[in-house]
Order: structure tokens, then sequence, then C-alpha cells
């Protein structure tokens, strides 16, 4: 049978081989479950396998599946090495949708208040707004993504005007800006330095690593219907950490060293054999700073952060915004 259902003749063949399936699996069900569930279970695992991929192609030549992904403004579909047939590590599902939850919610609060907060939590209302709704096609990893609906907005505003969607919107931008190969500059997308620099963190909180647990992200569906499809994978991480050197506000340092003594519960480190023989520095890090904190363990790191002074002008801490691997 073809991977792609294309006309009736296939399509009234893909029905009776689900039939088909859905019997044997309904025998083993009757005949040896009762008598060995853990051969029942290993056994069936094949039938729900095959059943699943029928009715996944079947759903994609009647059109359900196309009118489910119509129905959610914005989808993401993960791939990595551990993923495959819809299946992924939980950590790896929720980390990720966290990181863009967190990264839309600061954008939504910079474009409803004007500010960038560096600590503490956002207002209930802020939270509320950004309280994503998700939809996860059987048979992959596509999560559909839907915009939490705007108390405020009046009755049959558009929803462009909600600010949810402009703040997806200006992170999907700058996720564009990140894997074109065109040299254009973030700057003539963002001419605000503020806002330009906000927008890069996000990026960089949703971007694929090298060697990480995702190599790809796709983000597709009305939000991004302008650019078709956004395939986004780790060869834009160095564009995204480049830019962001550039854009250091006056407040922010670098540090080089190596990171050293990872406490993953009061989320610090030490950065030792720092450059000129300099003192050893505590390195606070936020949760999303957390995986690359453990991956430049013993290595050779450039941190970028606020780096806060006694009152001699002696270094006494660093909240980490960035780490950079040195090569």
């Amino acid at each position: 049978m073809s991977k792609k259902i294309s006309n009736e003749k296939e399509y009234e063949s893909a029905k009776q081989a689900l039939r088909h399936a859905e019997k044997a699996l309904l025998s083993l069900k009757k005949n040896l479950y009762p008598k060995n569930k853990e051969r029942y279970q290993l056994l069936a695992e094949s039938y729900i396998d095959y059943i699943q991929k029928i009715r996944n192609q079947i759903d994609e030549y009647t059109g359900l599946t196309k009118a489910e992904e119509i129905a959610e403004p914005l989808w993401i579909s993960l791939k990595g090495p551990n993923i495959s047939s819809g299946k992924a590590p939980i950590s790896t599902l929720s980390e990720y949708l966290e990181n863009f939850r967190l990264g839309v919610q600061k954008v939504t609060e910079y474009i409803e208040e004007g500010i960038i907060r560096r600590d503490g939590r956002p207002t209930d209302k802020i939270r509320e707004l950004c309280n994503f709704k998700t939809r996860i096609l059987p048979g992959s990893l596509k999560i559909g993504v839907s915009i939490p609906t705007y108390k405020q907005a009046r009755f049959g505003e558009d929803l462009k005007a909600n600010p949810v969607y402009l703040a997806t919107t200006k992170i999907l931008k700058g996720a564009r800006w990140a894997i074109l190969r065109e040299e254009n500059e973030i700057k003539d997308i963002f001419s605000n330095r503020k806002e330009r620099f906000l927008i890069l963190n996000q990026i960089d909180r949703i971007t694929p690593i090298d060697k990480g647990k995702l190599s790809t992200v796709e983000f597709y569906g009305d939000i991004v219907r302008d650019y078709e499809k956004l395939k986004y994978t780790d060869k834009a991480q160095r564009k995204v950490k480049d830019a962001l050197n550039k854009e250091i506000p006056p407040e922010m340092e670098i540090c080089e060293g190596k990171i050293r003594e990872i406490d993953l519960d009061r989320k610090e480190f030490k950065l030792r054999e720092r450059p000129g023989d300099r003192k050893d520095l505590t390195c606070y890090y936020k949760k999303e700073i957390r995986d690359d904190a453990i991956r430049g363990l013993d290595k050779k790191v450039k941190i970028i952060g606020e780096l806060q002074k006694d009152e001699y002008d002696y270094e006494k801490k660093i909240n980490v915004k960035n780490i950079e691997f040195i090569n």
C-alpha cells in the first residue's frame, strides 16, 4: 500500500486494510489478552502502529488532517534523535513548549506594558494572556497552538490586534531572519535596540542546539502563511549568538573562563581559569540556561550577563543571559 492515498480506489483499499487490521487486533484481545497480557502487548504493538498509519493516510485524504491544521493559527513540528512516529520524551516536549511560552510572554509584556522584566513574575493578566492551549495530531509530533482570547478586545476585533498574536509574529519574524542565507541585518526588522535584544534572546531560547535533543523545529500555519513554513535547525544558532554579542546593552558584560561546580538546585556555577588570573566568578542562571550550563561543564565559555560589583568595584556575581562555547 502506498504511503499516500491519491484516488478513490486506494481510499477503498485503505478502508478494507483498516477493517482487516482492526479485526485481527480484536481477535488478539478476545483470545490472547485473557491468557497472556505480556504477549498480547508485544503482538498488539505492530497492529497499533499499522492501524494508526492507515488512519492517518485516510484522514489526510478525506481532509480531516487539513481541517484540524486550519483550526489552529500555529503549528510546531519537532524532530530529533529520540523523536519518531509521534513519540518523544516528555521532558523534551514540555521543555520546548515552556521555552516558547515564556518567550512569547516576555514579548507580550513588552508590548502591553513597555517593560522587559529581569526577575520576578509577570502580572496575572500577562500570564493568563499567554496560557496557550495545544493540540497534537495523531501519528505525528505536530503541536497546534491556540492564541488565548484577549479579554479586553472588543467583540469581533481582528485576532491580529491580540498582543499575544503580535508577540508570536515578532518572534517568528526573528526566527525567519535567523534561517535566511542572505546577510540581512536584524536591525532592518527591529529598529528599536531594546526590542531587538529582547527578540534575539527569545529566538535563542527556541533555537535547536548542535547535538541537542532537537535537530529541527518547523513552524507553519496562518501566523506564518507569508513564509509558508519555517524550518529551523541548529545552523541558526551561530547567527543568533553572533547577533546577540553585537547587541549587548551597556549594562551587560562578557566574561570568559571554564564552568566548574554546577549547583542545579541553586542554579549557579563557578567561572574559573579566567584570563588575566582573575578570581573565580559566581554565575547565576535561569532554567532556560540550564542545558547550556551542563553542556559547558569543564569547557571554555564566554558568559554574557549582568555583572554586579561590590562597593569597592570588585566583581561580585553575574546573572547569566547567554552562554557561548569557545572552540
